[in-house]
């Protein structure tokens, strides 16, 4: 079900101005899928004890990044903590290279949201750009993108991608990027030339930290569009005020696509 803020749709016209920003952890995914950070946990050969750590940093941490309470510069230092701490796990416990892949096709681990391959589709048949922002691991949403078919020239991926050597993950290529900076995310030349003189933009999250990511003010119209998976009365009533469109637990792409009248 989707829960739709009045007018809103009279923002969509003309589709050769607008680009894409979307999040892909719960957002391309299911609400009840895992993280990419967990790909480790699809290696049957990890230690017990792995799962214990990555259990306590998430019910120290978690509870902090959905504390819309705290000082933001010092939740995005406890959240750069936690990333890295998750970040050298990956690297005491030794995950390759391939886990990564076979975790992509694992469908009790991640599931794609219903309606995301056609969404995806149509956005490449109308060649309007789809920017991937996540704080998850970059070379799991890659593979899971392929295995799902779905990897085409105007989808752009910008996210945590681990560096490997020997099959081994090591570290990350380049700064974290977690929950709450994707704002200060720098796109590539091929990012900034593919979304130049486009003014219009649909952000798709399922975190209200996300609408950071655009700057209205840059903006002619911006649609924000956000899963509701944890649906409190609390949660619906903040989504509500944030976004222009809410989607509820069942809400999937096949939704959005009618809604937002993309052939009209």
């Amino acid at each position: 079900m989707l829960f739709i803020n009045n007018n809103v749709l009279s923002k969509i016209k003309n589709w050769q101005n607008y680009y894409i920003l979307i999040d892909f952890d719960r957002t391309i995914t299911t609400g009840n899928s895992s993280s990419s950070w967990d790909i480790l946990l699809n290696d049957n050969k990890v230690a017990n004890d792995y799962k214990n750590k990555i259990d306590e940093l998430f019910k120290f941490y978690r509870p902090i990044e959905l504390d819309m309470t705290i000082d933001l510069e010092q939740k995005k230092k406890l959240l750069e903590e936690w990333w890295n701490k998750h970040l050298n796990l990956f690297i005491e416990y030794n995950l390759e290279e391939k886990v990564i892949w076979e975790a992509a096709a694992n469908e009790k681990f991640i599931k794609i949201r219903d309606g995301a391959q056609s969404f995806f589709k149509i956005m490449n048949e109308m060649k309007i750009p789809v920017i991937i922002v996540s704080a998850g691991i970059g070379n799991f949403i890659e593979a899971f993108l392929k295995r799902k078919h779905i990897i085409y020239d105007n989808i752009y991926i910008v996210a945590n991608y681990l560096k490997f050597v020997n099959g081994k993950a090591v570290g990350l290529c380049d700064k974290i990027i977690h929950s709450c900076n994707k704002d200060e995310v720098i796109y590539t030349q091929e990012i900034s030339k593919a979304i130049k003189g486009r003014k219009n933009g649909i952000l798709i999250s399922d975190s209200i930290d996300d609408i950071k990511m655009v700057n209205e003010q840059k903006m002619r119209n911006i649609l924000k569009i956000g899963f509701l998976n944890d649906e409190t009365t609390i949660n619906k009533e903040t989504y509500l005020k944030a976004f222009d469109i809410v989607g509820d637990a069942t809400a999937n792409f096949n939704d959005l696509l009618a809604e937002i009248t993309l052939f009209h």
